[in-house]
């Protein structure tokens, strides 16, 4: 969490780490209000003061009732009424965002696409999503869910129907679960398999070994690259823009982010220039601030 003035000043920040039964939507909400009260405290400011909160979540949201329609990485996420649940909670006014789309909004903020109009920010981790700009303006489509890229089927896949409340084929394949489900293939296969330190390790991990030039590893990356990059082609033809961001915990690696590059070089057109996140894993929280003052703004102005 961030707190910042009507600047946008940063003033403090707070972070936790939540178990599982710390992950109900019940239970976020009083941890957020915790978060919160912590900060207050820690900056001398009385929380009457605080005039506005925005949050993040993972999945498909109705930014106008503030409703988390779906967010399927976590539990008992369905049709939740984030919005209203964190007012109660709090007393303060609340915006409820998809975490993609805030930070996307924080990049174009002061990060990454600052000036742009129409750019991208796509995100690996535990989940895929893109949040999407277009003129100058958040997308989100008719029914909330642009961006989901996660949804999005893979070339030589099976093709399967879409389920909201279920992981998609591109999540699966490319998030971080599925590039270490990958790893683990690779390594079955070249007989370095079982419980050793290799089996043990995370997507970035895997890619920092690419880098480094193990051959198993380069070949679980050039796999992620490949799937990236037509779902980054496909983009570029729908939409046309002038740069995709690649963030998260996964997409920011610099080497996915080479190598996809270097695959999107081989099309004659379709081929955005990609960066990474220059906000990282804050893209969010600035995201957040700038959604929060613009609400601020419009409640003054009447």
């Amino acid at each position: 969490m961030m707190l910042a003035d009507l600047n946008g000043t940063v003033i403090t920040q707070w972070s936790t780490q939540f178990s599982e039964k710390q992950k109900t939507p019940k239970a976020v909400c009083a941890r957020m209000h915790e978060g919160l009260k912590a900060m207050c405290q820690e900056s001398g400011m009385p929380l009457r003061k605080v005039l506005h909160l925005t949050a993040g979540a993972p999945g498909i949201t109705n930014v106008h009732t503030g409703v988390v329609i779906s967010a399927p990485n976590l539990k008992a996420w369905d049709d939740v009424p984030l919005r209203a649940m964190i007012e109660k909670q709090t007393g303060i006014p609340a915006l409820i965002e998809n975490d993609t789309n805030l930070a996307a909004v924080g990049e174009h903020w002061h990060g990454a696409s600052a000036g742009m109009d129409d750019f991208i920010f796509v995100a690996l981790g535990t989940g895929v999503g893109a949040g999407i700009f277009l003129q100058g303006r958040l997308h989100h489509g008719s029914a909330w869910s642009a961006g989901e890229i996660g949804y999005m089927g893979v070339n030589g896949l099976p093709r399967e129907a879409l389920r909201v409340r279920s992981i998609g084929q591109m999540e699966r394949t490319i998030g971080g679960a599925g590039i270490e489900r990958e790893w683990l293939r690779v390594l079955k296969r070249s007989g370095k398999g079982g419980k050793t330190v290799l089996a043990k390790l995370r997507a970035p991990q895997i890619f920092d070994l690419a880098q480094d030039g193990d051959p198993l590893a380069e070949e679980v990356l050039r796999y992620a690259a490949r799937v990236l990059a037509d779902c980054l082609a496909s983009l570029a033809l729908l939409l046309d823009p002038e740069t995709i961001i690649l963030g998260g915990g996964v997409g920011s690696h610099p080497e996915l982010c080479r190598c996809t590059q270097k695959l999107l070089e081989q099309n004659e057109f379709a081929r955005p220039t990609l960066v990474a996140s220059s906000l990282g894993t804050q893209a969010q929280l600035h995201g957040a601030i700038s959604m929060s003052l613009s609400a601020i703004e419009s409640t003054l102005l009447g």
